[in-house]
């Protein structure tokens, strides 16, 4: 490499160092939901701070129930939501208050398999043994923080859901 190719490449380098640290330092000082644009990519980065809500409770037990209650087996999407090729994906959210998690085997050439499971900590909140934070923050599927406001899967449920009713597989 010649002395200018090396120049310019450590002073591209150099130059996305700092763009990054700006577009950090932006995030930072950024309000829950204020859009940041990306010096980079142009693209537009927001936070998002989301409720444990109901539709996400009864996902938590349709899980524990499809997955063999503490036995926590693996549950593809497919056998989750039956009824619908339209899965949405507001429900995975509960990745990010540690209910569940993916068997995400994703790569460039391979999507995933979407198998699901609860784990320890969800089979503890399904089963009332556990509260969990009301409402998270996250940015680009990165956690960011949690509420000190707490709920349980009673709570979370409110009167959308019916809890024993969705343990037999009734709703």
């Amino acid at each position: 490499m010649t002395d200018y190719a090396t120049g310019y490449a450590a002073g591209y380098a150099a130059a996305l160092a700092h763009a990054r640290d700006a577009h950090a330092l932006a995030l930072a000082d950024a309000e829950p939901g204020e859009s940041v644009d990306c010096p980079v990519c142009l693209r537009p980065h927001r936070s998002y701070r989301r409720k444990l809500n109901s539709g996400m409770a009864a996902t938590a037990i349709k899980l524990y129930r499809l997955g063999g209650g503490n036995a926590m087996d693996w549950v593809n999407v497919v056998r989750l939501f039956p009824d619908t090729t339209h899965r949405g994906g507001e429900w995975a959210q509960i990745r990010h208050w540690g209910l569940a998690m993916p068997r995400d085997k994703r790569n460039h050439a391979q999507n995933s398999p979407g198998d699901w499971r609860l784990t320890p900590l969800g089979v503890a909140f399904v089963e009332g043994r556990l509260e969990v934070p009301r409402y998270i923050e996250t940015r680009d599927g990165v956690l960011l923080g949690k509420s000190d406001e707490t709920t349980s899967i009673m709570g979370a449920l409110g009167n959308a859901f019916d809890y024993a009713e969705l343990l037999r597989g009734e709703g």
